[in-house]
């Protein structure tokens, strides 16, 4: 497997973890165990997720949010 196709494999990994707590309403143990992380790794990725969400200007400015992306978004190829 090249490089990129491993580091999108572990995104798609981690946006799946974040649809099963934040979506599905799973624990971050279960999410985690599904996908070989433990729940404090769970814990820190939507911990930084949210941060850089914060940070990003473009989600903030009300005419960016259209609320168009559907659950699983990324899964759509």
């Amino acid at each position: 497997m090249k490089p990129n196709q491993t580091e999108r494999k572990k995104d798609e990994e981690i946006l799946m973890v974040l649809h099963l707590t934040d979506v599905e309403g799973w624990t971050c143990s279960k999410a985690g165990e599904l996908y070989g992380m433990t729940k404090n790794a769970v814990i820190g990725a939507r911990n930084r997720i949210r941060k850089t969400a914060d940070c990003f200007d473009g989600c903030k400015k009300s005419k960016n949010k259209d609320y168009n992306l559907k659950p699983l978004w990324w899964r759509n190829n």
